[in-house]
């Protein structure tokens, strides 16, 4: 019985969902948000891709993830109309994730002259440590960082120990308010898939703590 039990905590719609709200940032944090200059820096985080591609039109490698990111900080960029956007995050192919994420941006209507490209990150940590030496070039430690809500407060705390200031822009929520019910229990891979990325998550943000990045 308690091997069912937990097996419904972290497979059942009920758990799952408590995971994650236990997690996510799904809301700007509106105090830093305020204090922002309205032509900050905006800078999008990659969200993974499938395979190696060689060739720049390859989008539909990229995952779901780097897709919804990148839609968020399109229409945060239309409300800024100044601001620039950075793309960070590389990969292993001859072209980047970041790259690719370009091309989506430009085919809704991101002018590439508003477009700066980081793509040598491998991951989170490397994407604030480059993105900040890029911010000092141009003399701001202001930014809006759009990524997805589960992986919001790891990207905060290793920017801001950058000494940037972030204006959170979560964007793919997981989480879905789930009435308490019997079926709540009930094991669903799209359950488990949400337990298993929260679980992801936490030891990011273990080992980042662990590692000193923040």
């Amino acid at each position: 019985m308690a091997v069912l039990a937990f097996y419904s905590l972290v497979a059942g719609p009920l758990g799952a969902n408590m995971w994650v709200n236990s997690v996510e940032i799904r809301e700007p944090n509106t105090a830093v948000c305020q204090r922002l200059e309205s032509e900050a820096p905006i800078v999008v985080l990659t969200g993974g891709m499938q395979g190696a591609p060689t060739e720049e039109d390859a989008v539909e490698r990229l995952h779901s993830d780097s897709f919804r990111r990148t839609v968020a900080g399109v229409r945060l960029a239309q409300t800024r109309p100044a601001s620039v956007v950075y793309f960070s995050g590389g990969g292993s192919g001859l072209v980047t994730e970041a790259a690719l994420m370009s091309r989506v941006a430009q085919a809704f209507g991101l002018p590439e002259a508003r477009i700066r490209i980081e793509q040598a990150s491998r991951n989170t940590y490397e994407s604030a440590v480059n993105i900040g030496d890029l911010l000092k070039v141009v003399d701001t430690n202001e930014i809006y960082l759009v990524t997805s809500a589960l992986h919001m407060r790891r990207a905060i705390n290793v920017f801001e120990a950058q000494g940037l200031q972030v204006c959170a822009v979560p964007t793919d929520s997981r989480f879905i308010d789930v009435e308490f019910s019997f079926f709540g229990f009930l094991p669903q891979v799209t359950a488990l898939d949400k337990t298993t990325a929260v679980v992801h998550e936490i030891l990011g943000r273990l080992v980042y703590k662990l590692r000193g990045y923040y």
